[in-house]
């Protein structure tokens, strides 16, 4: 039997972080609020970057099942 994987935890915690930057970056002290957007950018190159080793992981399944099959 096959379960969809639960993610409500990660989603959860992902949002709480992202309100608390958003809440961050309405400070008043301008290097917090620097901070804080070059926060978000890093995340956000993070996700780029698991999104491409996701996909490049998901290739080289490929390629190895095909591989597979011909032997």
């Amino acid at each position: 039997m096959i379960w969809k994987e639960d993610n409500s935890f990660q989603e959860l915690r992902k949002a709480s972080i992202e309100q608390w930057i958003e809440d961050i970056k309405n400070h008043e002290d301008i290097l917090v609020r620097g901070g804080a957007i070059a926060v978000l950018e890093y995340i956000n190159d993070l996700e780029k970057q698991i999104a491409n080793l996701e996909s490049e992981n998901k290739l080289k399944d490929t390629y190895l099942q095909k591989l597979k099959e011909k032997k």
